[in-house]
């Protein structure tokens, strides 16, 4: 997933799952990825061939689901992280 190195990568989460989402942006930018975290005064917009990464125990946070339909809109690539089987 991450092997496009010109592709930006965005991270989101709420809560606890934020603080993951914000770790694993800074591990993911430590091999050389250009990566943002949502919600942040410094993240660009997300715009078509980016990839946007959700970390989200439930899978049904509603500003997450906000974040992968806009980002789905933009024609990004959307992957979920969830505890949750079935999530949509």
């Amino acid at each position: 997933m991450f092997q496009d190195s010109g592709r930006r990568w965005f991270f989101s989460g709420q809560g606890r799952s934020g603080l993951v989402a914000e770790m694993a942006a800074m591990r993911i930018m430590h091999l050389g990825f250009e990566t943002h975290v949502l919600g942040e005064a410094t993240a660009p917009s997300v715009r078509s061939g980016d990839g946007l990464f959700i970390i989200s125990n439930s899978g049904t946070s509603p500003i997450s689901t906000s974040f992968a339909r806009i980002a789905r809109a933009q024609s990004a690539t959307v992957a979920l992280l969830t505890s949750t089987p079935n999530s949509p």
